[in-house]
């Protein structure tokens, strides 16, 4: 098994501004930014003071909404006004996104690999998986269901860490057009703007490259998983001691 680390979540600095769609939020330490859209009220670990009208909306402490933050690898949350979608950017670490390193570079035989895997897995339900390349690099994006919620994912990886942007339905249902079209937005926006060159030497493995793949199928279960644990009362107790939700361990990954 392996730990999964959150990318510099407790150090990482950030900044937002105005964009035409919405505000950008500048992630310094691992060289990203991203923009949400304008209908969305966004959370950082480092705006919690400044959102405590959110926070109460929410019905989440501060304290819970800390360690929601740092069990899940969060870097930013944002929810829609209607607060039927939220839309969760992510970053972890494993040995095998290191090696990986950069998703640009995989090949088509690696990137068939993925769908292959995907193509393969009776035990989770995907409406469309496939890798798609814009002027941000190259991202799988996956659209999963439990038979009740649905959520899209964009997930790349970059600079040797996993990142992802995940939409989830908070009712049942398929997902709106306005929804893919709001994930659409962020992911376009997505930008990393240092992309560090590749230490390794050698190419990725079938074996590493399936394990990675695992990981991949799990940031979209991981997202239903949110939607259920809410409503379980397993996130947002009001008292601020909601219990750890342990998703992460969906995350950790087998040789």
């Amino acid at each position: 098994m392996k730990k999964i680390i959150s990318v510099f979540l407790a150090l990482t600095i950030f900044c937002f501004s105005a964009s035409a769609a919405g505000m950008t939020y500048t992630f310094e330490d691992i060289c990203a930014e991203v923009s949400f859209p304008e209908t969305y009220r966004v959370l950082t670990s480092d705006n919690l003071d400044q959102r405590a009208d959110l926070l109460a909306e929410l019905g989440y402490t501060k304290e819970t909404m800390e360690n929601i933050f740092k069990t899940e690898a969060a870097f930013a949350i944002a929810f829609s006004m209607d607060r039927d979608a939220e839309i969760w950017f992510r970053g972890y670490t494993t040995s095998d996104s290191e090696q990986a390193f950069n998703m640009d570079d995989f090949t088509a035989q690696d990137r068939q690999t993925y769908i292959d895997s995907v193509t393969a897995d009776t035990q989770n339900t995907y409406k469309s998986a496939d890798f798609i390349r814009g002027e941000n690099g190259v991202f799988f994006r996956t659209e999963y269901t439990d038979g009740t919620h649905e959520s899209v994912t964009y997930i790349t990886i970059k600079n040797g860490a996993y990142y992802t942007l995940t939409l989830s339905k908070q009712s049942e249902g398929e997902l709106t057009p306005q929804q893919l079209e709001d994930i659409k937005q962020s992911y376009m926006s997505l930008k990393f703007t240092e992309i560090k060159k590749n230490p390794n030497k050698t190419s990725i493995s079938k074996k590493v490259l399936l394990i990675i793949c695992t990981g991949i199928l799990s940031v979209s279960a991981f997202a239903i998983a949110v939607v259920v644990l809410k409503k379980m009362g397993y996130i947002g107790k009001k008292d601020g001691k909601s219990k750890p939700t342990g998703k992460p361990k969906k995350l950790k990954l087998k040789k």
